[in-house]
Formats: structure tokens, sequence, C-alpha cells
């Protein structure tokens, strides 16, 4: 064997002085290419420590040979083996210096660039020469190598074509050619390890140029300083796909791909670092254009270009990139990463930190660049104009789990989105970015980005701490923001003619001066949902800021702890609307606040909001508007409820001059020094109708204060159990006078001073028509009203009861020339009725005064209310002043006096009509003359005849009556009306099915007015038929048994439990307590045999049907069927072969003897006869077949 491996050794050593026949070193040649054709397969080459050079003309090369390895490294001297060589210390250098001119001032003989080239050297160093990997390259030093002039311009230190050599530990320095300046492939494969590519340049490929299909598969390298004129610095690959691992791309330089340059290829990085590379346009480290490479574990830092200084992406350029860091790099544009027209490269648990750029710090995403990331990070990366992490332009990247943190630009610090781009986030957060616009992420030029589950969090802008919004429509759901500052506005998000979509959001602890929360502004109409909005703050809006002409839909969203403050003017803590018109429903305002201001749910300057179905509860503000503070404003307020608020004025509302209408509302609870529920000042004309204001309190006006010419139109409200400590437990008017209709003020009450229900205080002369003041209580004068200051309310068809004053005017008191007009009223039952001090004269007609009143019209006369009130009970809401039959009250009104329409109460324009209802909105004239009161006396139809509880029968009877009623109609169910029936004519029901029934009729009075359809009298019962069940005649009677059978002949929507016959001697039979036979559980016909029975006995049978329905059985029996057993030798009529039963036997057998066929030896019984002539015929025939038949 040693034998064997000394002769497949060559030596070479250039110092050799022995045989030159390569057989030992003693004997080397001194020349390797001498070697090189001298070696077969399976030589080793091995060659010392030296300069070598392939020949002395240009085409000269080392061409490898498959199976034949060369290897470098041997120490000159002695006899070195395999384990005494170092490649490092003992240089063995293939050099292209063939004309020996080359610069070589460090004495090395290495050229370390191109520069040290002088003259003509070599083309190409090495040849792979068609080899496969058996040919090894191992231990070399090729350097200045010169590939010009000659074709192929490629591969100045080794050329590769159709190659598949293994090269080891080699160094590759100072070559050059127009491709691939230190080594070219081209449709080959070699493998390359541990090897380093230096000072190499090129057009193209200044380290190594890789072509058409190409493979290498190269681990521990390093590409150094290397240089191509156009693209890939360190390496380009066309059309090719090497593997690349555990290698190192530093500072090498380029135009495109300072690094490696990828075109049509897929090249596998692994492991790799690229560091300080550069490119003059695009690609720092890596640029692929039309390429797929797959990038695992690498490192790109320090690298720089004009776009892409870490990458550069396109043409379809869709790399996968997986745990690799972006550190460091710079750039004009994607300081990190720039992906290009189409570049879609998929990006996996990467990160992107401390990179810079003028536009997209970490990245640059443009022109349909849609890159997937995952599990990506972006920190700390900056930009001087837009996107410190990433700037998308017409780009649309998907990330999902992405972190941006610490990135800082001009705009959009986190990432910045412009002219269409439209990226999908998915659970990526946003923390500690910071720009002048949009802190963590800024969307501008129609682009609508998608995010789902994503958090914003501590970023901080001038404006949209969050996230600013331009001329953009982003869709967001499940998103947080929370702790954003914006020195101006909108510190969670700001918008500017902008309509995002927003989702189940949280906005939480934001502030900024304007919009803590979000910022809308200049035709900006975001779509808000399901959102929550807590805990933000701002000088105004600390929730939401809407102005000029921004119109928010907002819906089904929270609003709770937020804040507005400033020393002077904090306003609107939930919502802040200037110029703004949102449309705000099914939302909550708790707890917010106005700190030295107003509206601590909502404030309203010159804005026109639509509010509908929200509640405001517990909200404050130190001036106005705990709930709601409208200033010049026109808000639409429905089905809302202010329970709880507190403010200096008007906890639940406050209105300066401001035309509000308020409709369906409650409130409740709140707490104010004037004005516990509605404050209206200045001029303020809202309209309020349908609300309820329950248990308010403040100093003025528990329920309501208007003030200032405040000309109000209050329609079909409730004021109950409302308190003041001095005036207007109900309502107060100062220098006021609303339109109030329809109204109740009922238990509302005064501490210390005047107008339990209602106080109108200088120069006040509300309008007040079909109302009820019942229970209410002053310690001082007017339990229901107190008139005072020249005050002349007209009061007309109203009602006063069980008012009280300590003092006097349980009813009403006028004080200091106030003159009320009282027309078509009820005072009766108050502490006192109506008083005066002298001063004005109170003008009453055509109404009811207990202890009477001067004046046409009025009655002294009890008015005989349903329920009648009691003022010592007061404050109270017990009581039922709707007028019984044969009220002096009814039909004594004045028709001509009924009260003006002034409020437009009914909304059509028309404030000069007679309002022709009365307080439940019934006609108020029913016959020929007005009632007095509030109440129009009605009559409704009475129901007779139905059954309570629970019927058997499917059909009813009903009467029809009533006091003053001449006809009526009626309808089952939800079916139709019927026509007019006459009264006396009864209604006639059948056909009804099991359940719940409910009669509604309505009558007709004598002067042709109908009782509303929408309050008819009604009557409900249960109907419950039971199934049917039939039971069968009784055949084959013997003296033991016999046979009967039955139908069930319908369910009725019961279920079948089981079915049978049952009997007894005695009658009728019970299945509980008699034999009885099971017969199943299915509809229709059965037969049971009934055994077991006396001779000579009588005997009671019936079907029965047991049903269910929930948990209870019910058992239904048909007709009781009667039958006697014969004596124990009474033969069974029609029993011809004496089987003891009748059937088609024996009348086959009658039918046999009658035409002669003999019989056999059947037994035939004479006895069987039924006609009594002795004789078996046709007429027993007949009889056993009518048997069978009922069988």
């Amino acid at each position: 064997m040693a034998v064997s491996a000394q002769a497949a050794t060559i030596y070479v050593n250039s110092g050799a002085t022995g045989a030159n026949d390569g057989s030992s070193w003693a004997d080397a040649y001194t020349d390797l290419q001498t070697a090189l054709t001298s070696a077969t397969a399976d030589h080793e080459i091995w060659v010392a420590a030296g300069v070598y050079k392939p020949g002395t003309a240009r085409g000269d090369s080392f061409v490898m040979k498959s199976g034949v390895a060369l290897y470098g490294g041997f120490p000159a001297t002695g006899d070195p083996g395999m384990a005494d060589r170092d490649w490092e210390i003992h240089k063995t250098i293939l050099s292209g210096d063939i004309d020996n001119n080359d610069t070589n001032t460090d004495g090395n003989f290495i050229a370390e660039t191109l520069s040290d080239i002088q003259g003509a050297n070599s083309y190409h160093m090495v040849k792979g020469g068609g080899t496969d990997s058996t040919a090894v390259l191992d231990g070399f030093i090729i350097t200045a190598g010169q590939a010009n002039e000659s074709y192929p311009e490629s591969g100045g230190g080794m050329y590769n074509e159709y190659s598949n050599p293994t090269v080891n530990n080699c160094v590759f320095s100072g070559n050059f050619a127009e491709s691939g300046g230190g080594v070219y492939n081209e449709c080959s494969n070699p493998t390359m390890n541990n090897c380093t590519f230096s000072g190499n340049s090129a057009s193209d490929g200044g380290g190594m140029h890789n072509a058409f299909n190409s493979t290498p598969k190269m681990s521990n390298c390093i590409f150094s300083g290397n240089s191509a004129e156009y693209g890939g610095g360190g390496m380009l690959n066309l059309e090719s796909s090497p593997t690349v691992s555990n290698s190192t791309f530093l500072e090498n330089s380029a135009e495109y791909g300072g690094g490696m340059f990828n075109g049509h290829g897929s090249p596998t990085v692994n492991n790799c670092t690229f560091s300080g590379n550069s490119a003059e346009y695009t690609g720092g480290g890596m640029d692929n254009s039309e390429s797929s490479p797959t990038v695992k574990d690498c490192t790109f830092s320090g690298n720089s270009a004009s776009k892409g200084g870490g990458m550069h992406n396109d043409y379809d350029g869709n790399p996968t990139i997986n745990n690799c860091t972006f550190s460091g790099n710079s750039a004009s544009k994607g300081g990190g990463m720039y992906n290009d027209y189409d570049g879609n490269p998929t990006i996996n648990n990467c990160t992107f930190s401390g990179n810079s750029a003028s536009k997209g710090g970490g990245m640059y995403n443009y022109y349909n660049s849609n890159a997937t990331m995952t599990d990506c990070t972006f920190s700390k990366n900056s930009a001087e104009n837009g996107g410190g992490g990433m700037y998308n332009d017409n780009g649309n990247a998907t990330m999902t789990n992405c972190t941006f943190s610490e990135n800082s630009a001009e705009f959009g610090g986190g990432m910045y989105n412009h002219y269409n781009s439209n990226p999908t986030m998915t659970d990526c957060t946003f923390s500690g970015n910071s720009a002048e616009v949009g802190g963590g992420m800024y969307n501008d030029d129609n682009s609508s980005p998608a995010l789902n589950n994503c958090t914003f969090t501590g970023n901080s802008a001038k404006h949209g701490g969050g996230m600013s919004n331009s001329y953009s429509s982003p869709t967001m759901t499940d998103c947080i923001f929370s702790e954003n500052f914006a020195e101006y506005a909108g510190g969670g998000m700001c918008n500017g003619d902008s309509n995002p979509t927003i989702t189940a959001c949280t906005f939480t602890g934001n502030s900024a001066e304007r919009g803590g929360g979000v910022y809308n502004e200049i035709d900006s109409s975001p779509t808000m949902t399901g959102c929550t909005f807590t805990g933000n703050s701002a000088k105004r809006g600390g929730g939401v800021y809407n102005e000029f002409d921004s119109n928010p839909t907002v819906t089904d969203c929270a609003f709770s702890e937020n804040s507005a403050s400033s020393d002077f003017d904090g306003a609107g803590g939930g919502m802040y609307n200037h110029y703004g018109n949102p449309t705000v429903s099914n939302c909550t305002f708790t707890g917010n606040s106005a700190e030295h201001g107003n509206g601590g749910g909502i404030y309203n300057d010159y804005g026109n909001p639509t509010v509908s179905n929200c509640t405001f509860s517990g909200n404050s503000a130190e001036h106005g508007g705990g709930g709601m503070y409208n200033y010049k404003s026109s808000p639409a307020v429905t089905a809302c409820i202010f329970s709880e608020n507190s403010a200096g004025f008007g906890s639940g509302m406050y209105n300066y001059g401001s035309s509000v209408v308020v409709k369906n509302c409650t409130f409740s609870e709140n707490s104010a020094s004037d004005g516990g529920g509605i404050y209206n000042h200045e001029n303020s004309n809202a309209a309020v109708k349908n609300c309820t204001f329950i248990r308010n309190s403040a100093f003025n006006g528990g329920g309501m204060y208007n003030c200032e010419n405040s000309s109000m139109m209050v329609n079909n409200c409730t004021f109950s159990g409302n308190s003041a400590e001095h005036g207007g437990g109900g309502m107060y008017n100062y220098k006021s006078s609303p339109a109030v209709s329809n109204c109740t003020f009922s238990g509302n009450s005064v501490a210390y001073d005047d107008g339990g229900g209602m106080y109108n205080y200088d120069n006040s002369n509300p309008a007040v028509s079909n109302c009820t003041f019942l229970g209410n209580s002053a310690e001082y004068d007017g339990g229901g009203m107190h008139n005072y200051k020249n005050s002349s309310p007209k009061v007309s068809t109203c009602t006063f009861s069980g008012n009280s004053a300590q003092k006097s005017g349980g009813g009403m008191f006028n004080d200091d020339n106030s003159s009320p007009t009282v027309t078509n009223c009820i005072f009766w039952n108050n502490s006192s009725e109506i008083e005066t001090d002298g001063t004005g004269t109170a003008t009453v007609s055509y109404s009811v005064v207990r202890g009477g009143f001067a004046g046409t019209g009025n009655i002294d006369q009890d008015p005989l209310f349903v329920t009648p009130a009691d003022p010592s009970a007061a404050p109270t809401t017990a009581g039922d002043l709707h007028l019984q039959a044969g009220s002096p009250a009814i039909d004594a009104g004045n028709n001509s006096a009924l009260p003006t329409d002034t409020g437009d109460a009914d909304d059509d324009g028309n404030t000069t009509e007679t309002i022709d209802t009365d307080a439940d909105g019934n006609p108020r004239i029913i016959g020929d003359v007005a009632d007095m009161g509030a109440y129009e006396a009605l009559y409704k139809t009475v129901i007779t005849g139905l059954p309570s509880g629970t019927a058997n029968s499917a059909s009813a009877s009903a009467t029809v009556g009533g006091h003053g009623i001449v006809a009526y109609r009626y309808k089952l169910d939800n079916g139709a009306w019927s026509g007019e029936i006459p009264m006396g004519a009864p209604i006639s029901l059948t056909g009804l099915s099991n359940g719940t029934h409910t009669l509604y009729v309505i009558g007709k009075r004598s002067d042709g007015i109908w009782q509303p359809e929408s309050d008819p009298t009604t009557a409900t019962w249960t109907v419950r038929v039971l199934p049917g069940v039939i039971t069968g005649t009784v055949s084959n009677i013997i003296a033991t048994s016999a046979t009967c059978g039955g139908s069930v002949t319908f369910e009725g929507g019961y279920s079948i439990h089981n079915k049978g016959i049952c009997w007894n001697t005695s009658s009728p039979p019970h299945v509980s307590t008699s034999p009885h036979t099971e017969q199943g559980d299915e509809l229709g016909d059965f037969v049971s045999d009934i055994t077991g029975l006396e001779p000579d006995t009588t005997y009671y049978v019936r079907a029965y049907a047991q049903f269910r329905s929930g948990s209870a059985t019910y058992t239904v029996y048909g007709e009781t069927e009667s039958f006697t057993t014969p004596p124990e030798d009474e033969a069974l009529p029609g029993d011809v072969n004496g089987d003891e039963k009748t059937d088609l036997a024996d009348a086959i057998l009658i039918l046999q003897i009658l035409s002669g066929i003999d019989t056999g030896d059947a037994a035939i019984s004479t006895d069987a006869d039924v006609d009594g002539d002795g004789q078996l015929g046709i007429p027993e025939v007949i009889h056993i077949l009518r048997a069978i038949s009922q069988q």
C-alpha cells in the first residue's frame, strides 16, 4: 500500500535541484505545468511553497484533470508529509504575471488589486477543463489572472465551463476579467470550501460569476474587497443557483449588488454575513432581479446603496429570507431592504435594526412589491423623510406578528404608506416610534392598509402619535392604540381627508392637545364600530376630536374615563365636535371629564352631530354639560340616556345658543348647580320630545333650566322625582317662554323655596298645555307651579292634583305682578288650589277648581279621577288623573280656548294650528265639546263570554259591550281586522288550533270616533283540544273471548304514547283499573283480542289512547260498547268448523257444501246456523263476511 501511495503522488517544488521527475521532494518537478501534464487519474500533486506560473503565453493556464488532486501549502524544505501542510504559512502561489512586471512592493508576489497587474498577464490562471468533482485544487493562492482581449473574457482566476471541480482552502486575489474576476462558472457546479476572494475585479461578478445553470456549492468562504463595474461585486449569479453557506461578503462594491447580484436564479444562502458592501445604485449587500434565492440565518450590516442598502429585490425578485439580521445598512431609499417593481420577498423571523435612509430606513416597498413578512422586527431604524421602519410606495406588503419599535422619521416613524399602498398587517406591534407626523404609521395618497389585531403603543409625533392618515382609508380591526402622544393633534390617530374603517379597536391612555384618542379634520369621515376609548386625554376632545366637516360614523363604541383638561377651557372629555357632524349610535360615554371646562361626555362647537341610542353616565364638567355641551350647535339626540352626570350647569346637557332636537331620551340622577337634567341658555331653541327627566337635582331647575330667551319646545315629556334646593324641582324658566305640551310633572320637589313642578321667573311666559302636575311639593309657595316677577304663562287643558306647598298655592302661586291665564284646566285636591299675592291676577275660565274660582265656565265639582292624588303624600307619583264616566269635566270645556301649537309639537311646520290631541295623544274633542283637564275621556270595549285559562274546545264565542260603544271590529291573533259589526252581534270562533289565542277588539263611539287599533281591548285563553278516539264493533264473541278494535283519528298536536282497548263488567271501564291491551303509538285503526272472559257475562269495552304534551300525559276514550258472552256450550254463530272464531274459512266451507264439493274430514257444526232454519247457506255466508269486515 505504501508503494502504491507513493506512486500516486507527484511532487512539485520550484526550488528543487534533483532529477526533476516529480518522484520525490528531492527530485520534484520545478514546474507545476509539467507535473499536470504527466499526471493521470488517481494522482495527487503535492506542491511546495513558491510561485508557479502557467507558462509564458497569455493563453497558458493550469488545466485541471478529473481524478487528479492538487495540494499546495507544503514547506519548500525537507521531506514534508500531508500533516506538515499549512497553506496559510507556506503560501503556494499560482500567478498570472508571466511577463514578471506586476507591482510587488510588498514582495509577496500576490496581486492584492487590479492596480498591481502590469502589462499582459495570463488570461485564465486555472481552468476546470470539463472535470468532475475528483479534480481537486486545495491550498493555493490564485492571483493576477487577467481575462481580457481574448474570448472568453471571463474567469481571470479560474474559468470553469461544464466543469465540477473541488476547490478547497484557496485564495483568489487581484484577478481581473470582464466576467468573474476571481472565478467564472458556466454550466458548472464546483464545490468550494474555505476559500477567499479578495481584490478581484470585473465588469460583472468581481469575486465570482456563475452563469447558465451553474450551481456551485460554497461554504466557509470570504468575499472581500472585490469590485464589479456593473453587477455583483462579490458574486454575480445569472440563471444560476449556487449554494453558499457560512460565508462572508465584506466591503465588496458594484453598481448593482455590492455583495451579491442574482439574476434569473435561485441561489441558497445560509449563515452568511454581508458587511460593508456598497452599490452605486441598488443592493449594497445583495441585489435580486427576477430571482428567488433562499437566504437563511444571514447578517446584512453596514452595507450601502442608493436603493436597498442591505438588499434590493425587483422584477419578480422573490427571495425567501429566514432568520436574518439587517443592521446599520444605509441607502437613499430602503436602508435595510428595497423591494422594487413586483419584488415580492417572503421574510420570516428577521430583524431590521439601526438602518437608515432618506425614505424607508428599514425597508422600502415600491410599485406593486408585495413582501410577505412574519415574526420580523424593525427597531431603531431611521429615515430623514418618511418611514423610519418601512416605506411603502404603491406596495402591498403582508405582515404577521411583526414589531416596529423605536424607529424614527419625519413622516411615519414606524411605517409610511404612500400612493395606493395597501399592506395587510396582522398581530403587529408599533412601539416607541417617533415622527413629526404619524409616530407609529403614516398613510397618505389613497393608501388603505388593513390592520388586524395590531398594537400601537408609546409612539409619538406632532400629529398622529400612533397613526396619521391623509387622503387614505385604512381598515383596522381589533387593534390597540395605547399611551401614544401627539404634541398637537391625534394622540392615538390623526385623520385628514381620510375615511378609515375602525372596528373593535381600543384607544387607551393616548394624549394630545386635540383628540387624545382620535383627531378627525377636513372632511374626514371614519367609520368606528365596537371601539373602546378609555383614559385618553387632551385639551379638547379627550377621546375623539372632529372638526371642519369631519363626519365620522361611530357605532357601538364605549368612551370611558377620557379627560379634557387645561388651565381654563378644557372641553369634550369624551368627544369634541368643531364644525364636525358625526353620527353616533349605540355608544356609551362613562366617567369622562372636562376639567376647568365644558362637555364631560361630548362638546359640540358649531357642530351638528346625530346621536342615538347612546348612554351618558357619570361624566363631569367643572362648568357646563356633564353629559353634553352644545355651543351654537344643532345636534339631533335620540333615544339616549343621561344618568348620574355632574357639572356646574346642565349636568345632563348644556345648550348655549343652540337649536338642539332631543327625542325619546332619559335624563336621570344628574346633578348641577342649575339645570340638573338640561340647561338651556342664551336663545337656545331646543325641541325636547318624548323624554323622561327623573330624579335629577340642582339648586335651580332639577329637571330643566331655561334662561335668557331660550324658547324651548317640550312635548310629551315626563318630569318625575326631580328636586331643587331653591326653585323649579321639575323645570325652572328665567326670562324664557318655552312651549310645554303633553308633559307630566309628578313627584318633583323644592327643598327650601318655590315651584315644586315648575318655576317661572322674570317675564317668563311659557305656554303649558295638556300637562299634568301631580304630587309635586314646595317648601314655600307653588307646589305645582310658581309664577314670579311679571311671569304670565298660558296654562290650557292641564290637570293639577295632589300638589303641596307649605305656605301658599299648592296647585299654583302667582307673585309679583304675575298674571297667568288658565283655561280648560282642573285644580283639585291640592293642598290649596290657585293663590296670588295680590299684585297679579289669575284669569281662570272653563276649569274645575276645588272651592270655586271666579270666571266663566268654572265649576266646583269632584272631577272623578280614576285614582285621586293625595297632597299629604307629596312628593309622590301615585294617582291616575284620567276621568271616570260621569265626570262633570266631560264636555265642559271651551273649544275656542284650546291651546295653539306654538312649539310645533307635531313637526308639521304649522305653529298657528290648534293642538287637537290630549295628553295621551287621543283626539282632544270627542263629541262636540272638549273636556276639561289633560285627558279627554275615552270609553273602551269590554269582552265577555270567552273561556278563562284553558279550554278543551276548538270553538268559542264572545260578546262585546262598552259604554257609549255602537259598533266594533275584531281580529284573532295576527289576523286581519274584521269589518264593522253592530253591537249585540256576538263573535263566533271555530276551528281553533291548540295553543294560546288572543282576541283584539276596538269599539266605535256614537260620535264616530274609533278606539285606536294601537290600544285595543284584549282577551287571551289557551285551547287544548284532545285527540279523537273511536271504539270499534265487538265481534267473535264466545264464552271466554271476543274481538274489538278502534281508531285514533287525529293527534291534535299531541304525541301518541299508547293505544288499545280496556274492558270491565262495570261501565265505563278505565285503563288504570281495568284489563287492557297496548297497541303502539301510531295513528289509524287497530284490533285487539279480549281474553280471560267469563261465560254468560255482560262486559263494557271502549278504545283508549294516551297522549303526551310536555311532561303531562292525557288519556282519551272512545264511546263505551257492551256485549254478553254466551254460556259455555253455546256455539258461536257462523263458526262452521268449530274453531271458536268466525273467519273466511267458515264462509269457504259453506260455499263448498253448497257447490257439492267434497269437504273431506272437515268438522261441520250445524249449530252455526244464524237464521234458525237449521241449515247452512247464503245467510250464514253473509253473516260471516259482515263479521270479518268489522274485525
